[in-house]
C-alpha cells in the first residue's frame, strides 16, 4: 500500500472516531447522561478505549516502521502516553470481559495518561503550526518538531491525528468516570 493511501485511510478512520466523540458530547449534552447512545459507549467502553489505543499504536508504527519516518522528541512523549492504554484495555477485556463495568477502574489509570498525551499533541501542533516559536532543542534522531511530514486534507498531521485519539480517550473516560461515581 502506498503511503498516501495509508495517509488517506488512516485520516478517515481518525476523523471517524473525531465525528463519533462530537455526536457523543452533543447527546451528553442536549440529551444529557441517560442517553441510550451513552448506555451502549458505556457498555462497551472498554473495548473501545482497547480499538483507539490499538489505532494509535499500529497507525504510529506504520509510519516509522514501514514508511521509515522516524518520530521527532514529542512523537516519542506521544507515544509513551498512548502505547500503555492497549495493554491496560487488554488486561481489563481478558479479566472482565468486553461488556462488564468490573474492569472500568482501569479508566482511573488510562485517563489521566491519555489528558497528559493529549496535551503533549496539543503543544506538538502548536508547534508545527507555529503557534508557539520553536527554541531549536526539539531534535530527536535529526528529526524537528516543527517539521510536518504528513498533511491529510489540509489539517490532518500526524500530531493532530494523535491530540484527536487522546481527546477521544479522556472524553470515553471521563464518561465513565463520572458514570461510575454516580453509581457507586
Amino acid at each position: 500500500m502506498s503511503l498516501d493511501t495509508f495517509n488517506i485511510l488512516i485520516a478517515i478512520g481518525t476523523l471517524a472516531i473525531a465525528f463519533f466523540t462530537i455526536v457523543l458530547i452533543i447527546f451528553r449534552v442536549v440529551i444529557g447522561s441517560h442517553s441510550h447512545i451513552l448506555n451502549i459507549v458505556r457498555k462497551d467502553a472498554l473495548f473501545f478505549g482497547f480499538i483507539i489505543g490499538l489505532s494509535a499504536i499500529l497507525g504510529s508504527l506504520t509510519y516509522s516502521e514501514l514508511y521509515n519516518l522516524p518520530p521527532c522528541l514529542f512523537c516519542w512523549w506521544q507515544r509513551i502516553f498512548l502505547y500503555p492504554q492497549v495493554v491496560l484495555f487488554t488486561i481489563a477485556l481478558y479479566r472482565h470481559g468486553r461488556t462488564s463495568s468490573a474492569g472500568y477502574d482501569i479508566f482511573y489509570y488510562s485517563t489521566p495518561m491519555a489528558v497528559i498525551g493529549s496535551i503533549i499533541s496539543l503543544y506538538h501542533v502548536f508547534l508545527q503550526q507555529g503557534v508557539i516559536a520553536s527554541t531549536g532543542a526539539c531534535l530527536q534522531n535529526g528529526v524537528s518538531c516543527t517539521t510536518i511530514d504528513i498533511q491529510v486534507f489540509g489539517f490532518l498531521t500526524i500530531p493532530m491525528m494523535a491530540l484527536i485519539l487522546g481527546i477521544a480517550l479522556s472524553l470515553l473516560g471521563l464518561t465513565i468516570l463520572s458514570h461510575h461515581k454516580k453509581t457507586a
